[in-house]
């Protein structure tokens, strides 16, 4: 998520926490924003709970991460597109 994120230009603040990014990840890609907070919710619990995630939340960020990278994709491209494509300003 970082990774797309940075290419989207979100580079992670070292204050951010990672609920924190994911939000602003989700201003680039709104129709994701339950899959983006679900993942980022299953790393937390990964990184900071005792019990970690169980192999069945594995599976499930697993299967979710295809859906969310799918649309950072579109998003990045809709970005270069409207850099390339962008009119010439005018100078007055």
């Amino acid at each position: 998520l970082v990774r797309y994120g940075g290419w989207l230009g979100l580079r992670m603040r070292a204050s951010d926490t990672p609920h924190e990014y994911a939000e602003r990840v989700v201003s680039k890609t709104p129709n994701q924003a339950s899959i983006i907070r679900r993942l980022t919710d299953l790393y937390v619990r990964g990184l900071f709970h005792a019990e970690g995630v169980t192999s069945g939340e594995v599976d499930e960020a697993r299967a979710l991460w295809p859906n969310v990278r799918r649309a950072l994709w579109t998003a990045l491209a809709r970005s270069w597109a409207e850099r390339l494509f962008k009119p010439p300003e005018r100078k007055v």
